[in-house]
């Protein structure tokens, strides 16, 4: 069976050698000669090896032509010490809609690096054992393009792969929640969805999958997954979609948006909500998140959450009661 390896052409070996140890935690496992100065150094991070080759003129063009993804534990804390050891940062870190958390940096050479922390692994670090009632929703689909933006799609065939990945990631033997993301980053529409959604439905047959979802889609293709297998939920960008809203009340679908708090079907004057807020004791973002509640039975929200203190101020917005008065004032 082939395989592949990256190797990089550096001027400068001990440089790299050191900042991909030091960072990353990199190990010698190979060199070129044995003793005095290697030619070629083998090191491996992780389950996979990272070649190093003396070239004494790598030519400008080297370092932009590769690019490297490694996985880390902790993304923040490995910035941290980047800029210590020769690299740079060049963005991030930035939650990926796949699972991810990511960074790009560059190493002392200037070859770009992502560093990558996986959502699912925090998840199982922070609440396994997990809690008999908890619910955990994943999604499958989008693919990181050149770019690492999420502009790609998953195959049929690559959905089998994702699903297991997210199982071993997590340590269950099923998955609550598997959502099906289309589109790459076009919006809702304009595809099939039926042949992708087939593949999760039999993964749920064989019982690794509890309940499936569906994302960025439209009403045209919530019926056909419809058509397919049930819908547990449906997770769209927040906007002014009424009748997917209405055909998810009618069929007791979870309507869950995301970027709620940026947009909605009813632009809010901040003196209004400002006004509610100072009358409920409470925060601006809670009574918006307090109103999208209100809005619909089947609305489920899943608000941007950076922290835990911003966690507990989002999960206190449902012990907000919105009086008539309340919502005259919020709606004029």
């Amino acid at each position: 069976m082939s395989t592949i390896q990256p190797v990089i052409l550096t001027a400068d070996q001990d440089v790299l050698r050191r900042f991909y140890t030091d960072l990353f935690g990199a190990e010698e496992i190979f060199r070129v000669p044995a003793e005095g100065p290697a030619f070629y150094l083998g090191l491996r991070i992780g389950d996979t090896d990272l070649g190093l080759v003396t070239e004494p003129d790598p030519g400008d063009g080297a370092a932009p032509r590769i690019l490297l993804s490694i996985g880390v534990d902790d993304v923040d804390e490995t910035l941290g010490r980047v800029e210590a050891l020769g690299g740079s940062v060049s963005s991030g870190p930035k939650d990926m809609p796949w699972g991810q958390r990511v960074a790009h940096i560059r190493d002392p050479d200037g070859n770009a690096v992502n560093v990558t922390q996986a959502a699912n692994e925090l998840i199982r670090e922070a609440l396994a054992p997990y809690p008999e009632d908890l619910v955990i929703a994943t999604k499958v689909g989008p693919l990181p393009g050149p770019d690492g933006m999420p502009s790609g799609q998953a195959t049929p065939d690559q959905l089998r792969g994702l699903v297991e990945a997210d199982l071993r990631a997590l340590g269950v033997d099923r998955l609550d929640v598997v959502n099906l993301r289309v589109g790459g980053m076009s919006g809702p529409g304009g595809e099939s969805v039926a042949e992708r959604f087939a593949v999760l439905a039999g993964l749920r047959q064989e019982g690794l999958i509890r309940h499936l979802g569906v994302s960025n889609i439209d009403a045209a293709q919530l019926v056909e997954a419809r058509s397919v297998a049930p819908v547990a939920c449906v997770q769209n960008p927040y906007a002014d979609d009424l009748a997917l809203l209405a055909e998810c009340e009618a069929a007791g679908i979870a309507y869950v948006p995301f970027f709620l708090l940026g947009g909605g079907r009813e632009p809010l004057d901040a003196r209004r909500l400002e006004k509610v807020a100072a009358r409920l004791d409470a925060t601006v973002a809670q009574v918006q998140l307090a109103l999208l509640l209100a809005s619909s039975p089947v609305m489920l929200a899943i608000p941007g959450t950076g922290n835990l203190a911003h966690l507990e101020e989002n999960m206190a917005a449902r012990d907000l009661t919105l009086t008539d008065d309340d919502l005259a004032d919020l709606r004029g």
